[in-house]
């Protein structure tokens, strides 16, 4: 058999060698230990199951080095996306919360987290918001609503929430929720509004 250096079945067959060669020096080297065919056959299975274990945990490596790089790849996609992503719970507190969301309301992780996010609602669209979340958290599903955000330096935000509730199950619900700053379309929009008048 040809096998290809560096491959998996070339490896196998390196594991092999060492096994046989690891058996031949326990014959050689201890001829009484070694009695009969029956003992060697023992031996040699023995061996063939350490090396089936030895490529088990190479695979086993190999699977938990992709997995951290896919978990790296998606960890930097969510971080750095164009828009906030956050999760609350039932009862509006902020449990996740991407960089982005902490760019838009100008307040750090640590300033988000644990806190509900009526805290960032400015207050002409407190009521407003406090109905569209119960109605989230209710019916479940997806929902989107503009409001207005307080910025943490006291600077007005307007944004669009798309929010997926999920429903069922034995967890309490979580809402995810997109934001997306729609302020520069808004400040688009005015002039042709003003227009129209």
């Amino acid at each position: 058999m040809n096998d290809k250096p560096g491959t998996k079945t070339s490896y196998l067959s390196q594991l092999r060698t060492e096994a046989d060669a690891t058996l031949a020096k326990l014959f050689v080297s201890n001829p009484q230990d070694v009695r009969d065919d029956v003992t060697a056959n023992l031996l040699h299975e023995l061996l063939v199951h350490q090396t089936e274990l030895a490529m088990q945990n190479e695979e086993l490596r190999r699977v938990q080095i992709e997995l951290e790089q896919s978990r790296d790849r998606y960890a930097e996609l969510y971080e750095f996306a164009p828009i906030g992503y956050l999760t609350l719970n039932r009862d509006a507190l902020i449990v996740e919360c991407n960089l982005t969301t902490t760019t838009l309301l100008k307040a750090q992780r640590g300033q988000l987290l644990s806190r509900r996010l009526a805290q960032f609602i400015a207050p002409p669209d407190q009521d407003r918001w406090h109905r569209f979340f119960v109605s989230v958290v209710r019916h479940g599903g997806k929902h989107s609503g503009e409001f207005a955000f307080q910025r943490s330096d006291g600077v007005e935000l307007h944004a669009r929430l798309e929010c997926h509730a999920e429903s069922g199950g034995e967890k309490p619900p979580l809402v995810r929720m997109a934001l997306i700053d729609v302020g520069a379309q808004k400040r688009a929009e005015e002039p042709r509004i003003a227009d129209t008048a």
